[in-house]
């Protein structure tokens, strides 16, 4: 193909382009949504629910309870807690602060814990009451219980901070499985968040009255869509818990009693959930992807639900880049990019390649990280400056 083509065909695929302003950003999205839909139901679990308006005080008192910590903006705070709504009242806490969170998975290893708190430097480490402090090992930190009954008797201010938050501020840091040594952190920014979300918001869609069921570990970046998209456009978060997840039973009652419309898995637990006879009747919205896709679980998946989307992305872009709707028949791909997002395939000499011809996936636009947190030469090796700033995948 010559150059001109070329340069054309990736111009056309890559016309992602979408307005979002500089001073959006979660918080500031998720206040949209308080003031649209604030006596509708945010999240909910087990024990019950909280609507917009009460999960909003409840996280101004939060972030109030840790500005009187000494946690202030930009630290960076631990977040290890099971898996109940007072999860999003903690995220959301430390995001009005302008602080930013680093997610621990409680049954994690404590090793593995003990690592990623040691290459962190960690203000403080919110945690359920529950939860054996044991596992932090000798982290120097200050552990602080989630304790609802303190939070009342602190006064909650009707907005913080994070109103102004800058689209460079740090809004979470996650770290990689390390299937190719220790666990890299990678350092996810406003921008790059918050492009996620609205393009997510765009396509596939989520709406008001949609009822997402949150399945994924907070230490996989995938379940930042399951706790935050639901938040910025009206909709609910049904937060399952470990136990229900566990036991694909117990995730099927509450699939069907709580009427869910909107549901993420990896391709796995989709198949664990339709080898228990599932119906999908609820479903309207099915995310899948972590994985390849096989093609007889999507003929199970797209007779089952309204629709279905397989997703792409690294970690290092902001969870998912690139997306597209699944048909019934056809080639199985990862889609186009999502907002503001390019993709381009190169030869082992950074020569972008014509369709149809293999080369290493590379990733740009607003999604790319900071980069890795205390890895200044593994980031310069993945993330490299051409004639722009792009992210080695590796795929």
């Amino acid at each position: 193909m010559p150059d001109d083509k070329l340069s054309d065909f990736m111009t056309a695929f890559n016309n992602s382009a979408q307005e979002i302003a500089r001073t959006e950003n979660v918080i500031s999205l998720f206040e949209n949504s308080v003031a649209a839909y604030g006596s509708e139901t945010a999240v909910s679990d087990e024990s019950g629910s909280l609507s917009y308006l009460e999960l909003d005080e409840l996280a101004n008192r939060f972030a109030q309870q840790l500005l009187s910590r000494g946690c202030s903006q930009g630290d960076l705070i631990g977040v290890c807690m099971e898996r109940r709504s007072e999860l999003l009242i903690a995220l959301l806490g430390v995001l009005k602060i302008r602080a930013a969170y680093l997610p621990l998975d409680p049954d994690f290893p404590a090793e593995r814990i003990q690592y990623m708190l040691s290459d962190a430097d960690i203000s403080c480490i919110v945690t359920s009451p529950e939860i054996d402090t044991a596992i932090f090992g000798d982290c120097k930190a200050e552990i602080l219980p989630f304790d609802t009954e303190h939070m009342a008797a602190v006064e909650a201010a009707s907005k913080l901070a994070a109103a102004g938050e800058r689209s460079d501020d740090v809004v979470y840091v996650i770290y990689t499985s390390g299937s190719t040594g220790k666990p890299k952190g990678v350092v996810i920014e406003n921008r790059a968040f918050t492009n996620f979300l609205v393009a997510m918001s765009a396509s596939p869609g989520l709406r008001s009255e949609d009822k997402l069921l949150a399945v994924t570990t907070l230490s996989f970046d995938i379940s930042m869509l399951e706790l935050f998209l639901p938040l910025i456009v009206g909709a609910e978060v049904v937060v399952a818990s470990k136990a229900t997840i566990a036991d694909s039973r117990k995730l099927l009652r509450v699939i069907d009693e709580a009427k869910i419309t909107a549901m993420q898995a990896t391709p796995s637990m989709w198949r664990t959930i339709f080898d228990r006879d599932w119906s999908g009747d609820s479903v309207r919205l099915a995310l899948t992807g972590g994985e390849p896709l096989p093609d007889d679980l999507r003929t199970r998946l797209t007779g089952a639900v309204g629709e279905v989307w397989n997703m792409y992305g690294p970690t290092e872009t902001t969870i998912w880049s690139t997306c597209t709707r699944v048909e019934s028949a056809g080639v199985i791909d990862i889609g186009r990019p999502i907002a503001n997002t390019e993709i381009r395939i190169r030869d082992a000499q950074s020569r972008d390649l014509p369709p149809g011809i293999a080369g290493e996936l590379l990733i740009g636009g607003d999604g790319l990280a900071q980069g890795y947190l205390n890895r200044e030469e593994l980031t310069r090796d993945r993330f490299i400056d051409s004639d722009r700033r792009l992210y080695r995948t590796g795929d």
